[in-house]
């Protein structure tokens, strides 16, 4: 604590441009950060620089704080003005919510380029806490002190939180995907707590699908206290508390899509706190595939003609009997449309060569009848 007030003292006191006769300055030296167990807080009382020309040799100075939340404890002379004191510099907070530092000498003078003095002491409060400063009584000097100030600047005592980071902790589902048969409209979701119990917290669980073909509701939970659920169409959040280690949440995924074409959804769930003080933040993220079976697509006719879709390398050939080619669409797995083409022959090769590599829903529209398959490149 010496070094550092030393050397923190001495370079932000040389930075100053500000004059002894305008403003006495206390100012605060140090962001007090809870995460790291560290509560301490520094303040010192600076003058700017002063000269043996300007006869000082004692200071009685009374600076107004906040006692719930401050908690002063030392008095530092180490790198001040008031280490070449005879009388050394004491700390008096009798008065509540007033600290009062003095110190002086008999005759010799003391100067020099640093600090007057230095206080230290312990934070009370929480992360979102800002202790402001006063100045409930004019400072006093040895009546020989010739530099007077007109201005005096306060600085506040703040605190902060830098959380760690978990990235290995939260909820996550329990299967990777979950297939939908042709003759359901929903599938059960389970999302389960992974070392979250030991974060402590409150935490909020949020649940989205990227596709809107999906509606998710709450089914059950066991293992945590749920304070409130919000629900939308393609979102599910809740805000959990006391997570235990076999915590769960059930989910129904309703299919509510009706172009044949979407066929997959993804969903996701992540988990954040709900304080903005705590030290531990769970980052785990998770994915679900959900996939949907269709019956295979059949063009009844009565001249029994068929279409053919066949995939070569970076083309597909496309043939339709009987009638003429009115269009051809590729759709991606998540139902959007990445090529269209008006045809008017029975036969067509359409190039792959810019698709990326993936599955693809082929839509031919040959005359009236529609035919659907899928390739994959």
């Amino acid at each position: 604590m010496k070094n550092l007030l030393i050397v923190v003292l001495a370079v932000l006191s040389a930075a100053s441009t500000l004059s002894a006769q305008d403003t006495l300055k206390v100012r605060s030296y140090r962001v007090v950060d809870l995460c790291q167990n560290e509560r301490r807080w520094l303040l010192a009382v600076d003058l700017g620089k002063v000269l043996p020309s300007d006869s000082l040799v004692s200071f009685d100075i009374t600076i107004g704080y906040d006692r719930t939340k401050l908690r002063p404890t030392d008095v530092l002379k180490e790198g001040t003005l008031s280490a070449a004191m005879s009388y050394e510099p004491f700390l008096n907070t009798a008065v509540p919510n007033e600290m009062r530092v003095a110190a002086g000498n008999i005759v010799k003078t003391v100067s020099g380029d640093v600090p007057l003095v230095a206080i230290a002491g312990d934070f009370l409060g929480s992360c979102l806490d800002v202790d402001t400063l006063g100045y409930p009584w004019p400072a006093t000097f040895n009546s020989e002190y010739k530099k007077k100030y007109t201005v005096v600047m306060l600085d506040s005592v703040k605190a902060t939180a830098k959380p760690r980071v978990h990235t290995n902790k939260g909820f996550a589902f329990a299967d990777a995907s979950i297939t939908i048969s042709e003759s359901d409209t929903s599938a059960t979701l389970t999302i389960v707590s992974v070392g979250l119990n030991e974060l402590g917290d409150k935490h909020y669980i949020e649940v989205s699908s990227q596709a809107d073909v999906l509606d998710l509701s709450v089914l059950s939970v066991t293992g945590m206290k749920v304070d409130s659920i919000v629900v939308e169409r393609s979102l599910t959040k809740l805000f959990v508390s006391s997570v235990s280690s076999t915590a769960a949440v059930t989910l129904n995924a309703h299919w509510t899509g009706t172009k044949d074409l979407i066929r997959f959804a993804q969903v996701s769930v992540r988990t954040a706190t709900e304080s903005q003080c705590t030290c531990d933040v769970p980052a785990l993220r998770d994915t679900i595939t959900i996939s949907k079976e269709y019956p295979n697509v059949s063009v009844p006719s009565f001249d029994e003609h068929s279409e053919i879709i066949k995939a070569e390398p970076d083309a597909i050939m496309i043939h339709c009997d009987h009638e003429e080619m009115k269009t051809v669409q590729f759709f991606d797995v998540l139902g959007a449309l990445v090529f269209q083409e008006s045809i008017s022959n029975r036969t067509q090769y359409v190039s792959t060569s810019a698709l990326p590599k993936g599955a693809y829903h082929i839509r031919v529209a040959c005359g009236h009848n529609v035919h659907v398959t899928t390739i994959l490149k």
